[in-house]
């Protein structure tokens, strides 16, 4: 360029942006439809049956439940059920023997016996069982009676004296029989 000569400069002129369906990014594609064949139908057949299976099972509902449960417990509690500590000395066969009683007389052993005998732990006993629910499996079955008899006692009762009773038991005599 000469002396004197015009200088142009090019300028980027803004572009409005484009309006209405002009306007067509990777996140505004169509979509397109995957066909399986069959799928409609499965999944019309998986819920026609789920929904004859629920029909079917009676699942009583929580307010029904907790009623339920709280008439339980107060027919267990006007028994006059021990309450446990876990400390020196305590009697731990002689409280399970005793609250097993009182959930026979009360026809609560199966429905109910796990929850309310843990429900009478108090001290030691109470700290026991609330770190051994924490850390049992999610969707775990419930205890029976006698796993937790099992459990309980294990915990409880000495060794030295779980040995001394089964000594006892095997020498028990009646008559000419003997247990062993």
């Amino acid at each position: 360029m000469g002396k004197g000569a015009a200088r142009t400069t090019s300028r980027a002129v803004p572009v409005d942006p484009p309006v209405g369906d002009e306007l067509v990014g990777p996140s505004q594609a169509q979509p397109v439809p995957i066909v399986i064949p069959g799928l409609q139908e499965a999944l019309a057949h998986i819920l026609t049956t789920c929904t004859s299976l629920a029909q079917a099972v009676s699942i009583p509902d929580a307010a029904t439940t907790s009623q339920d449960e709280q008439r339980r417990l107060e027919r267990f509690g006007r028994l006059q059920p021990p309450s446990f500590s876990g400390g020196e000395g305590g009697d731990a066969q002689g409280f399970l023997d005793r609250c097993l009683r009182i959930l026979r007389t009360a026809c609560i052993l199966e429905t109910s016996g796990v929850s309310f005998t843990a429900f009478q732990f108090s001290g030691v006993a109470f700290i026991w069982w609330e770190a051994y629910e924490r850390h049992k499996t999610v969707g775990a079955t419930p205890f029976t009676w006698q796993q937790f008899s099992i459990l309980f006692l294990e915990k409880f009762m000495p060794q030295s004296r779980r040995n001394e009773l089964r000594k006892q038991f095997e020498q028990l005599c009646q008559g000419d029989m003997s247990v062993t």
